[in-house]
């Protein structure tokens, strides 16, 4: 899901929890993309290892931020900030400087 919309901007990341990964859905879109670990069991040594250029992780716990704003600039976004696909793809476009993207990508 979140890697998805990611993907629709132009932007692929460097890693990523198993539970995006698997997605059977996007399954030819995450080829190339590493795994972290899974939610709630992230290995900060792989995401260190990947020298990520920015980190945005969804978390309710501080210490995730602490730990990953170490390693790169890191944006923590709480659970339940979007109301749907369209408001968080709107976010992220504009978060991320492809508001383009995003408008192409929704309107499809």
């Amino acid at each position: 899901m979140e890697r998805k919309r990611r993907l629709a901007l132009g932007i692929k990341p460097v890693g990523s929890v198993k539970y995006y990964l698997d997605n059977p859905f996007s399954k030819d879109l995450v080829q190339g993309i590493e795994s972290i670990g899974d939610r709630g069991s992230v290995s900060i040594e792989k995401v260190l290892a990947l020298q990520p250029d920015m980190i945005l992780i969804a978390s309710k716990d501080a210490s995730d931020y602490e730990k990953h704003s170490k390693i790169a600039p890191t944006l923590v976004i709480p659970y339940g900030t979007y109301k749907n696909v369209h408001e968080e793809l709107t976010a992220f476009g504009e978060l991320l400087g492809k508001e383009q993207e995003a408008k192409t990508w929704l309107a499809q």
